[in-house]
């Protein structure tokens, strides 16, 4: 009777209940087991190596998207209307995002984005590679000079 009693006191007492925990350490070694079995089976990714993956293609399209305006405004320049300098805008923004859509992304290898350049490392200025292609930002876009009035 008094062992019950004592039981009972410590059940209430909040003393540990030897069963339960080593019932609790059981399941937690076999969840453990489990993910480390699907680790390998592949059906569980790390999160840091997700994280990576993740950095990896947004530095990319950040890169890419970046790179717009200095290949897009030579093309602009030449288009007669507006809505054709728009369907090219449109068209090159649809390229990058296709290409973007399945990223050959490789989860095992530790990326390194020192490599990835940063288009706007320069204040934004681009590569200065539009300067000979595309001349100055301040062109006067679309037809010829007007005639000077005599």
């Amino acid at each position: 009777m008094r062992y019950l009693r004592d039981q009972a006191l410590k059940a209430q007492a909040g003393a540990p209940d030897y069963a339960a925990e080593r019932a609790r350490f059981i399941r937690a070694r076999a969840d453990l087991s489990e993910m480390e079995a699907e680790e390998k089976r592949r059906s569980l990714i790390a999160a840091d190596q997700i994280e990576a993956a993740w950095i990896a293609v947004l530095a990319l399209l950040r890169t890419r998207l970046l790179s717009l305006p200095d290949r897009l405004a030579p093309q602009a320049f030449n288009q007669p209307t507006v809505g054709d300098t728009r369907n090219l805008i449109r068209a090159a923004i649809r390229e990058v995002l296709d290409d973007l859509a399945e990223p050959d992304v490789q989860l095992e290898a530790d990326l390194d984005l020192a490599g990835i350049p940063d288009p706007e490392a320069d204040g934004g200025k681009g590569t200065g590679g539009s300067e000979t292609a595309a001349g100055s930002d301040d062109q006067r876009l679309g037809g010829s000079e007007p005639a000077a009035e005599l």
